[in-house]
């Protein structure tokens, strides 16, 4: 069994009230701060990328924005929103 890779973890937001939220939802993975600079961002130190991905994902659906950009050790990664499920019983309600 192998230990998760923790490093420092920068996403990019929309606008302020976003990257709080994300701030938010991020807590929980670790130390995390939002910063101004050319654009807001959110900064998760010593997490392990995997988790604040799927994090984004969750945020970037509740948001409505269909993707952002994640800094994880210098490498740009484009991250999309999760889908949205759809019952497959959808037809027999109503």
């Amino acid at each position: 069994m192998s230990a998760a890779v923790r490093t420092d973890v920068r996403v990019e937001a929309p606008d302020g009230a976003a990257a709080l939220e994300l701030h938010q939802r991020l807590e929980r993975l670790g130390p995390s701060r939002v910063s101004y600079d050319d654009g807001w961002t959110v900064t998760v130190e010593d997490a392990d990328p995997a988790d604040v991905e799927a994090a984004v994902r969750r945020w970037l659906r509740h948001i409505g924005c269909p993707s952002t950009v994640v800094l994880v050790e210098n490498e740009e990664l484009r991250v999309r929103a999760a889908p949205r499920h759809v019952g497959t019983h959808a037809d027999f309600i109503g």
